[in-house]
């Protein structure tokens, strides 16, 4: 089934043919870029199933790329009232006060080798005030109780750009039990 769509070009709007709806995405694109709309745009499957891999590959290929991860020292969150070990497990008492945003759960996560716990946060109210961890886990450290901080929050600069090296920064606070 061939469809029509409709693209401003430089001489105002113009049809443009393609033979699924992904073929007459790639024309408008292609009219927008400043391709003439005097000519009909046609990809062949084959050619239209090439040219989605390329451009997802290179969307892709940036969320592979190594990214340089630095470590900023932050204080504690005010929310977080106590943290405490007991054998595998971490227990963690919070206040939840913060109208609008509730802490709904708190999970630890391995990065460079160090034990970064973290917040999963909702809109909607919770009651819970304490939260255990259990660091059994395979990918957790032996000796996590020396490598264990808490995540107060993360930056990643812009993956796409060709401009700029692919960073990640993490804020953390070191967690004394």
């Amino acid at each position: 089934m061939r469809s029509r769509y409709l693209a401003e070009g430089d001489g105002g709007g113009k049809w443009v043919e393609g033979g699924s709806g992904l073929d007459g995405v790639v024309a408008v694109c292609f009219i927008l870029l400043g391709g003439s709309a005097r000519h009909r745009l046609y990809l062949a499957p084959r050619q239209m199933r090439l040219l989605l891999l390329t451009l997802a590959s290179l969307l892709f290929a940036s969320c592979i790329v190594p990214r340089k991860v630095t470590f900023v020292e932050a204080a504690r969150p005010t929310e977080i009232r106590s943290v405490r070990a007991e054998g595998d497990k971490v227990q963690v008492t919070v206040k939840q006060d913060s109208p609008g945003v509730w802490i709904a759960d708190v999970k630890a996560q391995t990065i460079q080798g160090d034990v970064y716990l973290r917040t999963a946060r909702i809109s909607s109210a919770v009651r819970a005030t304490e939260f255990s961890v259990d660091m059994s886990g395979k990918d957790i450290p032996s000796d996590w109780k020396t490598r264990l901080y808490w995540l107060a929050g993360e930056a990643i600069s812009s993956p796409v750009n060709p401009f700029v090296t692919p960073s990640r920064e993490i804020r953390r606070s070191k967690i004394e039990l």
